[in-house]
C-alpha cells in the first residue's frame, strides 16, 4: 500500500486555511461619525441614539460595532477610502450614490430652521426666505428648491465647517437662519452656549425638510454588501422584538425639546434604501 503521509498532511492543512472562521477583526464592524448629538455623542452612553440602534441592530447578527469620531468631512472621506467600514449617519444625496451603498433608513429626522427669537419670522415656501442669509454646514445635504434659489442670487448661504460656527454666526447676527435637526440643534445650543445665550435662540416648527438617515458603505471595501445586508437584517429583527422602540423611547425622554411634543410612531426605520 502506497503511504503519503506528508501530502496528506499538507492537504490537510490547506483545507483548514480555507475552512477555519474568519479573523476575529472581521467580527467587528468600525464606522466613523462625527458630534450628531443626541444621535452621535462621543462622551455619552452607548455613543448616542443611532449609535446604540446601530449597535444593537447588529448585535443581533453576531457582530459588533465600533464608532470612531471625526469632523463630518473627514470621516465620510476616509470610509469612501475604504480604510473604515462604513460611515454614519447621512441622508440620500444622488452624488454618493457613485461611491457609497446606502443601508435601509435607520431613522427619520426632520430639519427646521433656527433663528434669532428678536427676529420675528414664519415662512410658508422657499421663496419667503428670499433676501436672507442661510448658514450651511460643509458636506451637508440640503434643500434642493433652496439650492436654486441660492443659485438665482435671491438667498446668500455662508458655508462653514462646523455647526457650531453656524449657531455662533446666528447668535452675533451674522446669519438669519441656520436649517438644523431640532433635537439635534438643542442638545448642541445646550453644550456650547449659555443659558442666557441659548434663550436668544429658538426655530420655526414648520419642517424646511424630511428624510431618513442612512449607514454608508464605500464601494472600495469587499465587505459593504456583506455590512449592508446584515445590517437591514438587524434592523427588522430590533423592529419585531420591541427593542428598537425602547431605545428610541429612553434617548427621546430626556432629548426631546420641551415645547414641541413627537410622536413616537414616527420614529421606526424604513426598510429600503433611498
Amino acid at each position: 500500500m502506497l503511504r503519503f503521509p506528508g501530502t496528506v498532511a499538507c492537504l490537510l492543512f490547506t483545507f483548514s486555511v480555507f475552512l477555519a472562521p474568519p479573523a476575529q477583526a472581521s467580527d467587528t464592524v468600525r464606522l466613523t461619525t462625527g458630534h450628531w448629538p443626541p444621535y452621535f455623542d462621543e462622551s455619552a452612553d452607548d455613543n448616542g441614539l443611532l449609535a446604540e440602534l446601530i449597535t444593537q441592530a447588529y448585535a443581533t447578527q453576531g457582530l459588533k460595532t465600533e464608532f470612531t469620531f471625526y469632523p463630518w468631512s473627514r470621516a465620510l472621506m476616509l470610509a469612501k477610502a475604504g480604510q473604515f467600514d462604513g460611515t454614519a449617519a447621512w441622508s440620500c444625496v444622488e452624488q454618493r450614490a457613485h461611491n457609497f451603498l446606502y443601508s435601509a433608513g435607520v431613522l427619520p429626522y426632520q430639519y427646521v430652521f433656527y433663528h434669532r427669537r428678536a427676529m420675528q419670522f414664519d415662512w410658508a415656501s422657499v421663496e419667503d426666505l428670499e433676501g436672507m442669509s442661510v448658514g450651511a454646514t460643509q458636506d451637508y445635504s440640503y434643500n434642493k428648491k433652496l439650492a436654486s434659489l441660492v443659485g438665482r442670487g435671491t438667498v446668500s448661504v455662508d458655508v462653514t465647517t462646523s455647526d457650531e460656527a453656524n449657531f455662533r454666526k446666528l447668535l452675533a447676527g451674522r446669519i438669519d437662519l441656520f436649517p438644523m435637526d431640532p433635537l439635534v440643534g438643542m442638545a448642541m445650543i445646550d453644550q456650547w452656549m449659555t443659558p442666557e445665550e441659548a434663550k436668544e435662540l429658538t426655530f420655526a416648527p414648520k419642517p424646511f425638510k424630511s428624510s431618513y438617515y442612512h449607514v454608508l458603505f464605500g464601494h472600495k471595501n469587499p465587505r459593504s454588501n456583506i455590512l449592508r445586508y446584515r445590517l437591514n437584517e438587524g434592523l427588522r429583527a430590533l423592529w419585531a422584538s420591541g427593542e428598537f422602540q425602547e431605545i428610541v423611547e429612553k434617548w427621546l425622554a430626556t432629548e426631546a425639546p420641551s415645547d414641541n411634543a413627537l410622536d413616537l410612531k414616527l420614529f421606526r426605520p424604513r426598510f429600503e434604501g433611498c
